[in-house]
């Protein structure tokens, strides 16, 4: 609490200010510079929330698989592949319940990178190939250029209120290439 007594602006500011980021720094667990990471101010990054040990991909390169994306493995020359053909499943799970208002995707401009993704929230385990043809997904994106290189992708807020899980499935890609690349994704 803060008392002070006058008409001065400048000083009601300033304690608006520190006390606001005082209170970030106690809802975030200390982290105010993570909650400006993402873009977004008022939000924070939620990678660290993913749960890496039930996160799941389908598809994925042996070389390059979800942990270069999450976890102790992620670098900034790792990347996640798809193996066979261009699809991908990945399943992400949260330590909590999130509220996910946008995400970031970076991806090679050589063709590989990610044209359509469907998103699908809260299932219970990561669908084959098969069934997530025929399941309603929560919102598609078609990436353009702009987005697969690193511009702040906007999802439907009001769906993503109390997210436990997300699905995300790799449709195609840019280029029709044989595999499909996804060097960063933050949440």
């Amino acid at each position: 609490v803060e008392e002070f007594s006058g008409a001065n602006e400048q000083q009601l500011e300033e304690t608006i200010v520190r006390l606001s980021m005082g209170a970030a720094a106690g809802a975030a667990g200390g982290a105010v510079e993570a909650a400006s990471d993402c873009g977004v101010p008022g939000y924070r990054l939620l990678n660290e929330f993913v749960n890496t040990a039930e996160m799941e991909c389908l598809n994925q390169s042996t070389e390059h698989h979800l942990k270069a994306l999450f976890g102790e493995e992620a670098t900034e020359a790792s990347y996640l592949e798809s193996d066979c053909d261009e699809q991908l499943i990945v399943r992400l799970v949260f330590q909590q319940q999130v509220k996910l208002h946008s995400l970031r995707l970076k991806a090679p401009e050589d063709g590989r990178a990610p044209l359509t993704v469907k998103i699908y929230i809260n299932r219970p385990n990561a669908p084959d190939f098969d069934e997530v043809e025929q399941l309603a997904e929560v919102q598609t994106l078609t990436l353009s250029p702009e987005d697969i290189a690193g511009k702040l992708i906007p999802l439907k807020f009001v769906k993503y209120q109390s997210v436990g899980s997300m699905t995300l499935f790799v449709q195609d890609n840019q280029g029709g290439d044989d595999t499909s690349v996804i060097s960063s994704l933050e949440l």
